[in-house]
C-alpha cells in the first residue's frame, strides 16, 4: 500500500510526514487524490526540501503508488513551518504567584506548538489556548488570546491570524514568541 511505502522510505531516510487521502496538494478536498506530506529531520532550504520530495514521489510511483483514480492522482509536497506566537492576557486569583504562573503560561503555550509533538496540519487554535491556560490553578479566567502565524513564501515572511483554521492544510507548527501580560488578581 501507499502507506507502507511511505514509511519505509521515511524511516530508512530520517524523515517523516503525513498521509491526506482525498486531498490535493493544494490542500483543498479531491476525489481519488492523495497528498503525502514530507518533513526533513532538518528542514533545511527549500530546494532541499523539494529534491526530498521529488525522491520521495519517484519511490512511490516505482511501487504503483499514486496511480490516477477518479482523476485524481499523487502530490508529494514538503510540510511549510508555520511560527506560532501567542499573546494572551489573564487575571489571576493570588498576586503572589504572578511570576510562576506567568512562567508556567508560557510553558503550556509552548507545549502547543513544540516540535517534537507537532503534527502536519494540526495548527492550535484560540479555544486551545483557553483549554491549556484553564488548567493552571493560579489563572483566574482568560480575558485575551491573539493567536497568529508565520510563514515563509516566495522568499517573504507572511503572518495570518489563527482565529479559525488556515485553509493551507500542510502547516507544520513550531513555537514561535509567546507573551503573557497578567491583568490583575480577581481576589476570588
Amino acid at each position: 500500500s501507499c502507506n507502507t511505502a511511505a514509511s519505509t522510505f521515511t524511516r530508512n531516510r530520517r524523515s517523516s510526514g503525513g498521509t491526506f487521502p482525498g486531498r490535493n496538494r493544494r490542500g483543498e478536498q479531491q476525489s481519488g487524490c492523495v497528498t503525502l506530506v514530507v518533513k526533513p529531520a532538518e528542514m533545511g532550504t527549500s530546494a532541499y526540501a523539494a529534491e526530498l520530495c521529488r525522491r520521495v514521489e519517484a519511490f512511490m510511483r516505482e511501487r504503483a503508488c499514486g496511480i490516477p483514480a477518479a482523476g485524481g492522482g499523487l502530490a508529494v509536497v514538503p510540510a511549510k513551518p508555520l511560527k506560532i506566537s501567542a499573546e494572551v492576557s489573564v487575571v489571576i486569583k493570588d498576586i503572589a504567584f504572578a511570576a510562576q504562573t506567568e512562567r508556567e503560561a508560557a510553558e503550556a503555550l509552548s507545549r502547543l506548538t513544540e516540535s517534537r509533538s507537532a503534527r502536519i496540519g494540526s495548527v492550535p487554535c484560540e479555544s486551545d489556548v483557553y483549554a491549556a491556560l484553564r488548567n493552571i490553578g493560579n489563572i483566574a479566567y482568560t480575558s485575551k488570546v491573539l493567536l497568529t502565524g508565520e510563514y515563509s513564501q516566495d522568499g517573504e515572511v507572511r503572518a495570518i491570524p489563527l482565529d479559525r483554521a488556515p485553509e493551507y492544510k500542510y502547516f507544520l507548527p513550531e513555537t514561535g514568541v509567546h507573551t503573557v501580560r497578567i491583568d490583575g488578581a480577581a481576589g476570588i
